[in-house]
């Protein structure tokens, strides 16, 4: 996939969003309300319709050496912990904030963080499963809710997995909610 002249984007690391002006080498310049701002190309997400997709060079996590065990020093003592942080329910929470499992984010680029975000979600699915925990709770916080798109677009294609926004009372709609069938769904 490539992002393309009039593509609606939205910024990774800042609000807003806007449409491809034109491209020039790594750059992407959006038009946002009417001013022109060059971005760097793994700066953006490509928004289409309901869904957006990542236009950044992200690997197949199931089939290559995880990025996130290859960049992040502290991989062992995050996976260790996993599933230690629990809520008032005793069901087990996995913090998404960079601060939760980085010792210094200004190492990596922000599709280098999206990219680890995203194979710890994977990472805590299948441990959950393995664990047999029928519950838990991913905490991606609410920014402009790109993280949480793309959670639920993985988690969608998985079999055996229902999720909902977790309870606003505790989580101001920052995290979501996932419950394992493991033994099937049944309907």
């Amino acid at each position: 996939m490539h992002v393309q002249v009039k593509d609606k984007v939205r910024f990774v690391n800042e609000k807003g969003e806007g449409t491809v002006t034109r491209i020039e080498g790594k750059n992407v310049f959006v038009d946002v309300d009417g001013f022109e701002y060059p971005m760097p190309l793994h700066e953006i997400i490509v928004v289409d319709g309901d869904t957006t997709k990542v236009h950044t060079k992200v690997p197949d996590f199931d089939s290559l050496k995880s990025s996130f065990e290859v960049k992040v020093d502290v991989l062992v003592e995050v996976k260790r912990t996993l599933f230690d942080r629990k809520n008032h329910k005793g069901i087990p929470e996995i913090d998404l904030h960079t601060t939760s499992f980085l010792k210094n984010e200004n190492k990596y680029q922000a599709h280098e963080i999206f990219e680890m975000q995203m194979e710890l979600v994977k990472h805590a699915v299948r441990e959950a499963f393995d664990k047999k925990l029928q519950r838990i709770v991913l905490i991606h916080g609410k920014g402009e809710g790109v993280l949480k798109s793309q959670i639920w677009s993985w988690l969608k294609a998985q079999n055996n997995i229902e999720f909902w926004d977790a309870p606003l009372k505790h989580y101001q709609g920052g995290a979501t909610q996932v419950k394992l069938f493991l033994n099937g769904k049944t309907k």
